[in-house]
């Protein structure tokens, strides 16, 4: 259970994506597009309640994702003993119905850091206990129709202002819309960012991306995409033949 990788793969309409169960150490999951096309899909990346055991390290790496209409994008809630190292960043989650979770972060987690993604059209954007993340910044929440940040499952905030008020995080988020190529759409590269989209500087920078969200540079592989090539051709004519 241990150096587990999930990468360039395509999920659609799976109930569940990536599920971490049991007590999986240093797992990455990365570059990976996960779509829900009828809303009846639950989690996209989920760490579970057993994850348990205080092992150090136990690094997760949650990064250059697309998930696009699960009702839970990212969650890691584990049990009662304290399980470090969680690190989601540069991933574009976006809802088609204005309604799903973006980032859950419960329980007996902690050190968790969140920066660098778009969260889109999500309510809420943001789920956090006290004392589970220690750093979250520099992400773009946009909802037309008004965000909302959760704390402790008990308090919502209506505005960014109020939720860095309350907690201290997200003074240099923004909540400006972030321009996707085809928002809405069903490929990976409609969540590419046109020219004029703010994610593209707003990001952490220094020694990380100032883009935020999936796509950096734009060339990323998201998803699967086999590196052969298709069998449509008819092979060419044979030469140099001879009989013997």
């Amino acid at each position: 259970e241990n150096q587990i990788t999930v990468r360039n793969n395509t999920f659609e309409n799976c109930e569940g994506g990536v599920y971490g169960k049991g007590n999986p150490q240093n797992v990455t999951v990365h570059n990976n597009f996960m779509y829900c096309g009828s809303n009846t899909c639950m989690d996209a990346v989920y760490f579970n309640r057993q994850l348990e055991g205080g092992v150090t390290p136990n690094e997760r790496n949650v990064y250059r994702n697309v998930i696009v209409g699960y009702q839970m994008a990212v969650v890691s809630n584990p049990d009662s003993i304290a399980t470090p190292g969680l690190h989601v960043y540069n991933n574009t989650i976006y809802s088609p119905n204005n309604t799903d979770d973006g980032i859950y972060l419960g329980g007996a987690l902690t050190g968790a850091q969140v920066y660098n993604n778009i969260l889109a059209n999500l309510s809420p954007s943001l789920r956090y206990y006290d004392g589970v993340v220690s750093y979250s910044n520099y992400n773009n929440f946009y909802r037309a129709t008004g965000n909302v940040w959760n704390r402790n499952y008990a308090t919502n905030y209506t505005s960014l202002a109020f939720w860095t008020a309350a907690t201290g995080f997200d003074a240099n988020s923004i909540t400006s819309d972030p321009l996707f190529v085809n928002a809405g759409g069903a490929n990976p590269e409609d969540y590419k960012l046109q020219a004029s989209s703010p994610a593209r500087t707003a990001g952490r920078g220094g020694a990380y991306a100032t883009v935020m969200g999936a796509y950096i540079t734009g060339d990323e592989v998201i998803g699967y995409s086999p590196t052969y090539v298709a069998d449509t051709l008819a092979p060419a004519a044979p030469t140099n033949l001879s009989v013997q």
